[in-house]
C-alpha cells in the first residue's frame, strides 16, 4: 500500500510541516491549527500477564497510535505502537506492522530505536513496544534556520556531522540486506543526549529474503512507496526490480541537497508533478543556488542523485566514507580537486607544519625558488596520497578485526549451546539409571533421546570448530602473520576451543579421536606449538592418561597403543594451527 501521510515539499497544500506529531518511531499526523490537542488514553491498568499499562497518546498515524507507556516490570517509560483495530483485520497491513517490528528487532545500532517486545494487548490489539526517545527531528531544526544560515559553513557543519552519522545507520542496515524506503528529515531525530536516530522503517523492505518469508508483498510492481519529494526514479517508476541500497542513496543525496541549499532538488504542486521531476529533470547543481557549498560536498551530493543507478554510491556506506573523508579534508572519490584546493586542505590538516613551510617558501620566492614549489607541491600530493593509503589500511584492518571477534562471540556462542546439550545427556543419562530395567520401552525412549542430542551435539561441534579454523586462517593470511604472532586473546580463545574439541571427543568415547589430537598437540617437534598454561597442561595429561587407559582395556594387553608419528611422517607437511 502507498504511504501518504507526508508533506511533498513546502506550498504543496499537504499543511505546515510545523503543525505535526513526531513519533518515537518517527511516523507523523497533520494537526490542523485549529485542532484540540491529543486526548489521553485513559490510563489502562493491565491485566494479568499484561507487560505495559497505557497512558496518553503522543501521535497517530495512517496506521497506528502511539501510547506512552509504563513498564511495570521494569519500573520504566516506554513507547507502545498499536496498530489501528479497524486496520487489524486487513492481513497485508498487520503482516506489515509486524514486519516492522521485526525489522527493528534485527537491527542492534545506536542509530536506531531498539524495540523490547511484540504481541497482542488484551483490549488494544497488535502492538510492540520500543524504547521511548526525545528530542528534535532533522525537519524541526531546519524549520529553526533563516535561510542565510545555509550560507554559513558553521551553521551547517553540525549538519553535515548529523547526515554522516544518519549514513552510517543506513550503512549498517544495508549491511543486514535492509532497505528504508523513505528516508527524509521527518524520520531522522536528534535525541536530547545527541544521538542521532533513523526512525519509521514500516516501508522497509530485506532484499535477502523471499517476499513469502516476509509475510507480505513488499514491493508490487507498479505501487508507488515511500514520500514522493525524497524517492529514487526506481520508486516513482514503481519498479520493484531495480530498487536496491541504491534507492536509499538517492534518498539520502535528497536529504544533503536540502542541509547544502535549504531547498528540495525536485518541487511540484502535486504528488505526480513531483515524480514526473524526479524522473525528467535532472537537479539545479547545488552550488548554483548557494555559492557557499564546498564543490566536494556538491559532488557528493550530485553522485547520489544520478539518475542512473549505476553511477550512484553502490551503498550508504560508500557515500557515509566519502562525508568522512571530506570532514577530514582528504581526497574523496567523487571529487578531483586542483593543485590549490589539495594545497588548502593538507594546510588545515597540517597547521604547523605548513606556517614553517609558509615561511620557507616566501624566502624561496624571495630569491627566486619558483623552482622549489612545484617540488613541495608533489610531495604534497604524495604526502596526502599517504595518508589516504594509511587511513584506508587502518579501516581495513579495523574491519577484520571486527569481524574476527564477531566470530569469536558466534563460536562462544555455539559452545555454550553445547554445554546445554551436555547437561541435558547427562540429565536423561541420570534418568535412564533411575529406570527399572523391566520399563524396556522407558529405557527405549531415553536412549533415543541420548542419541539425538549427541547427533546434535556432533554437527554444532564440527560446525563451530571448522568455522574457528576458518576465521582464524583468514585472519592470519590477510595480516601475513603465523599464530604465534597473534593477540594473546585470540590465542587464549583457540587453546580453549581445541581443550573442547579433545573433552568432546572423550565424552561420546572417541578415543582415537582424542588420543591423536592428544598427541598432535603435545608432540614436541610440533612446528606451531601451542603454548598451554600449566593447568592445561595438567588436564591434558590427566586426559591421556584416561584416554590411553580406556584404549589399552579395549585393545588388551598384546595390541600396542596408536602410533600417529608413522602415519604423520606419510601425510603432505603443512602449517599446523
Amino acid at each position: 500500500m502507498a504511504k501518504e501521510n507526508d508533506p511533498l515539499e513546502p506550498g504543496m497544500g499537504h499543511g505546515d510541516p510545523a503543525q505535526r506529531h513526531n513519533l518515537a518511531d518517527g511516523t507523523t499526523q497533520p494537526i490542523p491549527s485549529d485542532a484540540p490537542a491529543p486526548a489521553a488514553a485513559p490510563a489502562l491498568s493491565p491485566p494479568d500477564g499484561e507487560p505495559y499499562r497505557l497512558g496518553s497518546v503522543i501521535g497517530e498515524g495512517g496506521m497506528a497510535v502511539v501510547y506512552e507507556a509504563h513498564d511495570p516490570a521494569l519500573d520504566r517509560s516506554v513507547a507502545v505502537k498499536v496498530l489501528k483495530p479497524e486496520l487489524a483485520r486487513d492481513a497485508e497491513l498487520r503482516a506489515r506492522f509486524l514486519y516492522e517490528a521485526k525489522i527493528l528487532g534485527q537491527m542492534d545500532h545506536p542509530g536506531v530505536v531498539p524495540v523490547f517486545t511484540a504481541g497482542s494487548l488484551a483490549g488494544q490489539g497488535t502492538y510492540y513496544a520500543m524504547k521511548r526517545v526525545r528530542g528534535r527531528t532533522l525537519r524541526d531544526i531546519l524549520k529553526g534556520m533563516r535561510h542565510s544560515d545555509f550560507d554559513d559553513r558553521g551553521r551547517t557543519a553540525p549538519l553535515i556531522e548529523i547526515f554522516e552519522k544518519v549514513c552510517q545507520t543506513v550503512a549498517y542496515a544495508h549491511s543486514l540486506g535492509i532497505l528504508h524506503r523513505d528516508l527524509k528529515p521527518e524520520n531522522i531525530m536528534v535525541d536530547e543526549f545527541g544521538v542521532v536516530l533513523v526512525l519509521d522503517w514500516g516501508l522497509s523492505k530485506k532484499i535477502s529474503a523471499r517476499e513469502e518469508e516476509q509475510g507480505i508483498l513488499a514491493t508490487e510492481a507498479g505501487v508507488v512507496k515511500g514520500t514522493p519529494a525524497y524517492m529514487s526514479p526506481e520508486q516513482a517508476r514503481g519498479s520493484a526490480t531495480e530498487i536496491d541500497f541504491r534507492t536509499d542513496v538517492f534518498s539520502l543525496g535528497i536529504v544533503l541537497y536540502e542541509l547544502l541549499t535549504g531547498s528540495l532538488p525536485f518541487l511540484g504542486q502535486s504528488r505526480t508533478q513531483v515524480m514526473q521531476e524526479i524522473l525528467g529533470r535532472d537537479p539545479s547543481h547545488p552550488r548554483s543556488l548557494n555559492r557557499r557549498v564546498s564543490r566536494p560536498l556538491a559532488a557528493i551530493c550530485m553522485k547520489a542523485l544520478s539518475k542512473d543507478p549505476g553511477e550512484r554510491y553502490p551503498s550508504a556506506a560508500e557515500l557515509a566514507e566519502d562525508i568522512r573523508l571530506y570532514r577530514d579534508r582528504l581526497p574523496i572519490s567523487a571529487y578531483r580537486p586542483g593543485a590549490l584546493e589539495r594545497l588548502g586542505n593538507w594546510v588545515a590538516r597540517h597547521t604547523a607544519a605548513a606556517a614553517a613551510i609558509g615561511t620557507a617558501l616566501l624566502l624561496l620566492l624571495a630569491f627566486g625558488g619558483l623552482l622549489w614549489h612545484g617540488h613541495e607541491a608533489e610531495r604534497i600530493r604524495k604526502a596526502e596520497q599517504a595518508d589516504r593509503d594509511r587511513l584506508v589500511a587502518e579501516l581495513d584492518e579495523r574491519r577484520d578485526r571486527e569481524k574476527l571477534q564477531k566470530s569469536m562471540l558466534d563460536i562462544r556462542a555455539a559452545h555454550d549451546v553445547l554445554r546445554g546439550f551436555d547437561e541435558g545427556i547427562t540429565e536423561l543419562e541420570q534418568k535412564k539409571q533411575e529406570t527399572a530395567p523391566a520399563d524396556a520401552a522407558r529405557l527405549r525412549e531415553l536412549q533415543h533421546e541420548i542419541e539425538q542430542l549427541e547427533t546434535a551435539r556432533y554437527m554444532l561441534s564440527s560446525i563451530a570448530r571448522s568455522r574457528a579454523v576458518s576465521v582464524i586462517t583468514e585472519f592470519l593470511t590477510k595480516r601475513g602473520l603465523d599464530f604465534r604472532q597473534m593477540d594473546p586473546e585470540i590465542v587464549t580463545f583457540f587453546r580453549e576451543l581445541l581443550l573442547q574439541a579433545i573433552k568432546a571427543h572423550v565424552k561420546r568415547r572417541e578415543y582415537y579421536k582424542a588420543h591423536y589430537y592428544l598427541w598432535d598437540l603435545l608432540r614436541p617437534d610440533r612446528e606451531t606449538p601451542v603454548q598451554w598454561t600449566d593447568a592445561q597442561l595438567r588436564e591434558l595429561s590427566e586426559l591421556k592418561g584416561q584416554v590411553e587407559e580406556k584404549l589399552r582395556k579395549a585393545l588388551g594387553p598384546d595390541i600396542p597403543l596408536p602410533d600417529w608419528k608413522r602415519f604423520s611422517d606419510k601425510m603432505p607437511k603443512r602449517k599446523r594451527e
